[in-house]
């Protein structure tokens, strides 16, 4: 609104992003995989109308995850093993919630990808997430020593280059720039339902945290950047995405606050 340049994507894409179940639905349009899910409104949950979630636990089967659909970080996500304990999961994200997101449990690697850049980014070395229980949480994710991610991941050079390209076609199809982090799941031939290897995209962190403990900076290591030479490359980054756009000073901004702005 101040047309101040600014890091990373778009505000469309940022907002399409945190949608979990829109950005699914958008990336399998586009050919992409992704787990199958399904969206169930709070009103059906209180009015017990069950039929098609009952449809789609038959498709899945338990266990299965749980989640908002427009969280992030962990939040309320769960893994429950029967009906009981995904409707313990749905009783607690409505309480606070209008919508939650139910998945298939994937196998697999469960990887964290940084892509880089605007017109031509460049997919950094994938992660590969180590959660102690089952589902990531928020300390492991962000506190330094919480969690484990291995960098780069556990496999064979050809994979990771599959990875790398199935994560960056899929930021182009979102419309991201500057710099953002996909995490998915690596499948091999035998975990995949369809009989081939493939790369099933969980979702996007179009602005991801950039603590000390941030996988960014280990996978930006592996080319050679230091942390501030990341930071600077992004910078950078926003700075010709928002070349044509008028640059606002801090005076400007203070003067249009006064005036009601």
């Amino acid at each position: 609104m101040l047309e101040i340049p600014y890091n990373g994507p778009s505000i469309f894409a940022s907002a399409l992003c945190m949608d979990k179940f829109k950005t699914g639905q958008f990336l399998k349009a586009k050919g992409f995989d992704v787990p199958q899910a399904f969206l169930l409104a709070k009103k059906d949950f209180e009015n017990k109308n069950f039929n098609a979630l009952d449809q789609f636990l038959k498709q899945i089967q338990f266990p299965c995850i749980v989640k908002p659909h427009d969280d992030g970080c962990s939040v309320m996500v769960a893994s429950p093993k029967n009906k009981e304990e995904l409707f313990e999961s749905l009783h607690a994200i409505f309480q606070e919630k209008d919508f939650a997101l139910i998945e298939e449990r994937l196998t697999g690697m469960e990887l964290t990808v940084g892509v880089v850049g605007n017109k031509n980014p460049r997919a950094l070395a994938p992660s590969e997430a180590i959660a102690q229980g089952g589902v990531l949480s928020i300390e492991e994710k962000f506190l330094p020593g919480a969690g484990e991610n291995q960098t780069p991941a556990r496999l064979p050079k050809e994979d990771i280059l599959f990875v790398q390209k199935t994560v960056r076609d899929a930021y182009v199809a979102i419309g991201c720039v500057g710099y953002s982090r996909i995490d998915c799941f690596f499948q091999n031939e035998k975990q995949s339902s369809t009989g081939k290897k493939r790369v099933v995209i969980l979702e996007f962190n179009t602005l991801p945290g950039l603590t000390p403990a941030t996988c960014l900076f280990h996978q930006a290591a592996e080319e050679g950047l230091r942390p501030m030479q990341l930071l600077d490359e992004i910078i950078e980054l926003g700075f010709q995405a928002h070349q044509h756009d008028k640059v606002v000073s801090v005076d400007a901004i203070l003067q249009k606050q006064q005036e009601g702005f």
